[in-house]
């Protein structure tokens, strides 16, 4: 059932067709919701079922928002804020990266969290699948309300609650629930039911203390460091690898140092340098087996690099500067600001540095967006202003 969510979600994702399928929206300001149909502009505090908007940077939200499509946090996106997140029950949040608020998340729909998602509390009625850390601000609450809780992540939470939903039992498992202060957490099990098997309740800190874990492109490699400030019965460290951020699977594995108070610098490299978006995790291992996972981080090989598009605003032709790693073929089209795609051009672009215009003189006067479509299925999309 699961597997086969993540597969829809993934298609739904990677494979729309329209002019800002993979829009990075950079900015949210409360005095330019109204009459705005673009995120990377001016975002609609309102996802609908039809959107996925994708956060690729630093977010800090001045309005509550309500996901009735996909809300997706990259590797590379921080939201922040003092508002509430509300996940509808056709909505969907992915959060790869990292995620603050000191208000409300509230979830009818589906979260997948990957990363590190803190909120003031946590009102559950749908479907969470945490495969790292959500924490709940001390002295708020968990609330299950006929919630289903899984995948093996860390819930550090001292005030936890579960109790039926019309019909719908509450169901914990696969977790750690830890509560920050050391002491054991307090459960409310009014209905529902808590697999023992699989959920442990522990007390803080976490088996290593990481101080970091960064990757980057050294040659044909991805060189991955991570460093400990301190170590608690660490047999090994799993490195995992995805290229689509929510499939990963293990590529390596290292050594662990066992009990140590000092720090401890470890590195990995993977020879299998994929073109574009590639994300990795570590997870670290106990001597008992016990398995905790740790943040993403997402590196780049992309073929092709926007270099300069100019001028702007354009009054003739627009022309565009594009760096290419190899001879392949491209696509432009031009879209306004509602997506629809106005006009489109196929060029053949050589490896090295290419210039190639296209005309706008039919266009009205406006902005708009000229869009790139790469073979690898990747895309460039930007901004410009027609005069």
């Amino acid at each position: 059932m699961l597997n086969q969510v993540i597969v829809s979600v993934v298609a739904m994702l990677f494979c729309m067709s329209n002019c800002f399928g993979q829009t990075n929206s950079t900015t949210i300001n409360s005095s330019t919701f109204n009459d705005c149909a673009v995120w990377d502009n001016c975002p609609n505090p309102n996802i609908v079922i039809t959107d996925t908007v994708f956060i690729k940077h630093d977010i800090v939200s001045s309005a509550n928002i309500t996901v009735n499509g996909v809300l997706y946090i990259d590797a590379n996106g921080y939201f922040s804020g003092s508002h509430k997140i509300k996940v509808t029950t056709s909505g969907k949040l992915f959060n790869y990266g990292r995620i603050e608020i000191t208000d409300e998340l509230h979830n009818d729909g589906e979260v997948y969290n990957n990363n590190f998602l803190s909120v003031k509390k946590y009102h559950d009625d749908g479907y969470t699948c945490n495969y790292d850390t959500i924490e709940i601000q001390q002295g708020q609450k968990y609330d299950c309300h006929g919630c289903i809780l899984e995948c093996g992540g860390t819930l550090l939470a001292c005030d936890v609650k579960l109790h039926d939903n019309g019909g719908n039992p509450a169901l914990i498992s696969e977790v750690d629930i830890c509560c920050q202060d050391g002491t054991e957490p307090i459960i409310d099990l009014q209905s529902g039911s808590i697999d023992s098997a699989t959920v442990d309740f522990c007390s803080f800190p976490l088996p290593i203390d990481l101080l970091y874990f960064s990757a980057q492109i050294k040659e044909k490699t991805v060189v991955l460091d991570w460093e400990t400030l301190a170590e608690e019965n660490n047999k090994e460290f799993i490195v995992w690898k995805s290229l689509d951020g929510l499939k990963f699977n293990p590529i390596g594995s290292v050594s662990g140092a066992g009990n140590v108070s000092t720090n401890r610098k470890y590195t990995f490299t993977d020879v299998n340098l994929a073109e574009g978006l590639s994300y990795f995790r570590i997870s670290q291992v106990d001597f008992n087996g016990e398995e905790t996972f740790y943040s993403i981080v997402a590196v780049s090989s992309e073929s092709f690099h926007l270099v300069n598009s100019y001028p702007n605003p354009v009054q003739g032709n627009l022309t565009i500067q594009l760096s290419s790693a190899r001879l392949a073929p491209i696509q432009v089209d031009i879209c306004n600001i509602v997506g629809q795609v106005l006009m489109q051009r196929q060029f053949r672009i050589v490896k090295g540095e290419n210039k190639f215009s296209v005309p706008t003189n039919a266009l009205n006067k406006g902005v708009y967006f000229f869009r790139i479509s790469m073979p690898n299925g990747g895309f460039i999309l930007k901004k410009f202003l027609k005069q």
